[in-house]
């Protein structure tokens, strides 16, 4: 990342090069180690955490939809606990449906939430097995709720609609998502 940026945490991982860095204003508070959702072999970025008053928001980045789904439910995850307390000790198959590309995302992370919120789920990576243009099928792997490991950084109750984008660019593909907290 170059350049002066506002007031807060913004964070962008960096998948291939496999840092993550954070800042705080313009200051660089630590760089460490991060594994990521999966192996895309481009310095395409795969998610960053976006800001807004009443609520919060992440764009997710990817080579391909596949990796941009998989790319978005690890931005969702990170906003409840840190990723580096997950252990990708289990699997789990997750689906969803959806009209419309747009309609599939959030139903997509509404059904990720909704693992984590009525079964305790937190998953570490996803491996999207089928994306159709109404369709999901994915392998996610993580562990259930651990209150002596994870600590939770904010309660996430829905993901919306609210200025939604999902679109193919120059670089692969983008989501910008916010989610009501």
């Amino acid at each position: 990342m170059h350049g002066r940026y506002p007031l807060g945490l913004l964070f962008r991982y960096h998948e291939c090069s496999q840092r993550l860095r954070f800042r705080f204003g313009c200051v660089t508070i630590r760089d460490r180690d991060r594994t990521g959702a999966s192996d895309c072999g481009t310095n395409v970025d795969s998610f960053r955490v976006l800001e807004h008053t009443a609520d919060i928001g992440f764009e997710a980045f990817g080579t391909s939809r596949e990796e941009l789904f998989a790319n978005a439910a690890l931005a969702l995850i990170d906003l409840v606990v840190d990723l580096d307390t997950i252990r990708p000790a289990r699997e789990l198959t997750v689906k969803a449906e959806g009209s419309a590309a747009p309609e599939l995302l959030v139903n997509w992370l509404s059904e990720v939430l909704y693992l984590h919120d009525a079964e305790r789920w937190l998953f570490r990576n996803f491996r999207v097995e089928n994306l159709g243009e109404k369709g999901i099928v994915a392998t996610a792997r993580g562990e259930k709720f651990d209150r002596a490991r994870h600590r939770v950084k904010m309660l996430v109750k829905a993901v919306t609609y609210h200025q939604l984008d999902l679109n193919e660019t120059p670089q692969g593909w983008r989501a910008q998502v916010y989610v009501d907290v």
